[in-house]
């Protein structure tokens, strides 16, 4: 593209780089159990779509039981429920690791550009924090509810 005048470069340099800062925003993937709530969402599990997952992106996750522990290890994401502040949602999305392990596995890599909310956490077994193993993160939980997690200490 040529411009004729300065105004005309700079304005057409700004347009460039707005459209290039565009095409790097944070990506929303969404995962429904068994599509019957969000019949077009991404992925039926949340592990997998933390897997395809880049950092910044962010996760929704509907109303569904999801039998499977998941872990964010070097990811900063926003992953919850699709209302982390209704109590009704929070309720209906349950995570059951299914005594397993921990239901939610985090590492120091996870820092506090991570937000994880809006979750009920059942099943979850481990010799050090069944429900959420923190392992050094500084990620911030909110908005979950939570039973039988157990530990495995003796």
């Amino acid at each position: 593209m040529v411009f004729r005048n300065s105004a005309c470069r700079i304005l057409g340099s700004l347009a460039l780089g707005a459209c290039l800062a565009a095409s790097s925003r944070a990506a929303l993937w969404t995962v429904d159990d068994n599509a019957q709530d969000f019949p077009g969402a991404d992925f039926s599990e949340i592990q997998t779509a933390i897997d395809a997952a880049a950092s910044g992106d962010e996760i929704a996750v509907y109303p569904g039981v999801y039998v499977e522990a998941f872990v964010l290890k070097g990811k900063n994401l926003h992953l919850h429920s699709i209302a982390p502040a209704d109590a009704t949602i929070v309720a209906t999305t349950v995570i059951n690791a299914g005594q397993a392990g921990p239901v939610l596995l985090l590492d120091s890599t996870v820092t506090s550009a991570t937000l994880i909310e809006g979750f009920t956490m059942t099943g979850g077994a481990s010799f050090n924090g069944g429900g959420i193993r923190g392992d050094g993160t500084t990620a911030t939980i909110r908005c979950f509810t939570g039973s039988a997690a157990t530990s495995r200490r003796s």
